[in-house]
This record gives structure tokens, C-alpha cells and sequence, in this order.
């Protein structure tokens, strides 16, 4: 099931970046057929202008040429005297409202010719910003496209962050984008997908549980064989009669016969005698409040501190493994007693 997961998502992220490519590829061939439309249409106007300042310069030069060549004709003219007399005055006076208007006629071309060559300068420092304007907004796309193709590398910590979007979409597309369908995807395959998963997660689960369960028995096992190993049996029967005169709180010892009714185990001895040690050594340190506090819980009554906790831990001991074995403790003057009367009862016998 995780290997159909994964080879799931792999082929899902290979489709999704088959996509992302073709966008791309697709974005960039629109970008530069726009700015081929743009630099076409910028250029065939520019070329426009520039026509018509060229048909403009000719015609003024021509004009120009008209004009030197009739002030030369006036003041040959002028110089031979074609006409003496009275008829020269007349003469004089339309050649000087001729070259007076042919010299304002000159001025205005001059002035024309001025505004002319202005347009033509303004219209090179527009072409030259025009250059400086489309360099520039070339290098900011180049720039946005390598950061873009940076951020979505796999192997980016940043791949994740939100992307500003670049300075081309801020200008009008050439044509309307088309609309993206969404993939189609097929409800029963996404959940037989998802049953498969629960599957193998559950079959995870109990193999994890099972595996616990071992652990513990092991450890348990362990454990017991350890106890065995270290406490041997006559350990516990010295612990044992020491808990039994502290309880009984008197300091002497008597030689005691023990006579066991029933049978004993070893291990189940040794697990309670190491039982009984870390009951010991966890109510070494408590106070009297807290030893008071475990009696009201646990239903003893306090008496003092060293006989309460041996009837606590006593408690705990069967508790957990049950009650002792029953012991039947014969003294040695107990012994001696029913001897002496087994005798003197078969000396009655015999007397009577």
C-alpha cells in the first residue's frame, strides 16, 4: 500500500510539473510575441516621424535654394540699371517690396526649418529613453524569471514561500487566457486508496502491539531469573525473621522448628522477598504524616512507625502475591513439654 502511495504522489508531482512547464514555456513565448508586437508597432511610428521631418527638411532647403536664387537675380539687377529715368524709381520700389517679402518668406522658412530640426533632436532623445526603457524592463524579467526558477527548485528551503508575481503581468495580455479544468479525479479510486492505507496502518499497529507484548514477557522472564539468581532461599528466611522481631518488637531470638503445611515455590518466594526489599527502601525516607497518610488509605491502623510499615508492606506482599504460606512455628520448651507429658501420660497408663 505504500509503495502505490508513493508511486501515486510521484507520478501526481511529475504531472503537476510537466504543467508548470508548459505555463511557463507558454507565458514566455506570449511575453515575446507581445513585446515584438510593441517594439514593431514603436518602430513604424518612429519611422513615420521621421519621413515626414525628412520630406519637411527637403522642402525647406528647395524653398531655400528658390529664395538665393532670386535675391542674386535682384541685385544683378539692381547693379546694371535696366531702366533709366523715372521709370528706374518705380523699378526700385517693387524690387524692394519683392526682396523685402522674399526676406521675410526667408526668415519664416529659417524659423520653420529650427522647429524642424528641435522635433528631430527631441524625437532621437525619446527613441534613445525608448531603448534605455525596454533594456531595462528586459532585465527585470530576466531577473524575476531566474529568481522564479530558484524559489521552485526541490531542493530550496524557500520553495514554499509565496512568490511576488513579476513585472509582465502587469501588462495587458495579447490574448485572453484560457481557463484551467481541474483534473478529474475518481472518488472510489481516492478511497480504495484510502482503505489500503487504514490496512497496512492497522497491520502496523498490531504488529507493534504484538511486539510490545513480547518485550514485556521477556523482560518479565528476565526479570524472575535475575531474582533467582541473586536472592538465595536462606536470604530470605534471615529478612524474614528479622521483619518478624521488629514486628513483634521484642530484641530476643528463640531456636524454632518450622514445620511447612504445603508446598513452597522458590520464585514465587524470591519475586516477593525482592518485592519486600524495594517496599523497604520506598518507605525508608517517608515521614510519619506520609505513613499516616497510606494507613487511611489502606485501612490500617497506626500504632508505631516501624510496626505500621511492616503491616503495610505485609499488606502490599499479599496483595500482589497472595497470602504466605501457613507456617506452623514449634518452640523448642513447647516441644520439650509434649514429651514430658506423652511420658507422664504413659506412665498414668501404665500406673492405672
Amino acid at each position: 500500500m505504500a509503495k502505490l502511495l508513493a508511486q501515486w504522489q510521484e507520478e501526481e508531482r511529475l504531472r503537476k510539473e510537466r504543467e508548470e512547464e508548459e505555463r511557463r514555456i507558454r507565458e514566455k513565448q506570449e511575453r515575446e510575441s507581445f513585446q515584438k508586437e510593441l517594439s514593431q508597432e514603436w518602430n513604424d511610428k518612429f519611422e513615420s516621424v521621421c519621413g515626414t521631418l525628412r520630406s519637411s527638411n527637403l522642402n525647406v532647403e528647395r524653398e531655400l535654394e528658390l529664395l538665393k536664387r532670386q535675391i542674386e537675380d535682384l541685385k544683378i539687377s539692381q547693379k546694371q540699371g535696366v531702366h533709366p529715368g523715372a521709370s528706374t524709381s518705380t523699378q526700385t520700389t517693387g524690387n524692394d517690396a519683392l526682396l523685402a517679402r522674399m526676406l521675410q518668406e526667408h526668415e519664416d522658412m529659417k524659423t520653420s526649418l529650427e522647429r524642424a530640426s528641435g522635433a528631430c533632436k527631441k524625437v532621437e532623445s525619446l527613441e534613445a529613453e525608448l531603448r534605455t526603457l525596454k533594456q531595462s524592463h528586459e532585465e527585470a524579467v530576466t531577473e524575476a524569471e531566474a529568481w522564479k526558477k530558484e524559489a521552485l527548485k526541490s531542493r530550496n528551503k524557500r520553495s514554499r514561500l509565496t512568490i511576488s508575481p513579476s513585472s509582465e503581468l502587469k501588462m495587458p495580455p495579447a490574448t485572453t487566457p484560457a481557463n484551467k479544468d481541474r483534473p478529474v479525479t475518481d472518488p472510489s479510486q481516492l478511497q480504495q486508496l484510502h482503505n489500503l492505507e487504514v490496512d497496512a496502518l492497522k497491520g502496523e499497529a498490531e504488529t507493534q502491539r504484538e511486539v510490545e507484548r513480547e518485550n514485556a514477557r521477556l523482560k518479565e522472564e528476565l526479570g524472575r531469573r535475575g531474582v533467582e539468581k541473586r536472592t538465595p532461599m536462606s536470604t530470605f528466611r534471615e529478612r524474614l525473621d528479622e521483619v518478624e522481631t521488629v514486628a513483634g518488637g521484642s530484641g530476643l531470638k528463640t531456636n524454632k522448628k518450622k514445620k511447612v503445611v504445603g508446598g513452597n515455590d522458590d520464585t514465587k518466594e524470591n519475586v516477593r522477598d525482592a518485592f519486600l526489599r524495594e517496599a523497604r527502601k520506598e518507605f525508608r525516607n517517608l515521614k510519619n504524616d506520609d505513613v499516616m497518610e497510606i494507613c487511611l488509605k489502606e485501612g490500617i491502623k497506626y500504632t508505631t512507625l516501624t510496626e505500621t510499615v511492616s503491616e503495610i508492606i505485609a499488606k502490599r506482599a499479599d496483595r500482589a502475591f497472595g497470602k504466605r504460606v501457613v507456617v506452623q512455628e514449634i518452640s523448642d520448651d513447647i516441644a520439650g513439654g509434649a514429651q514430658v507429658d506423652s511420658r507422664n501420660d504413659g506412665r498414668d497408663s501404665v500406673t492405672s
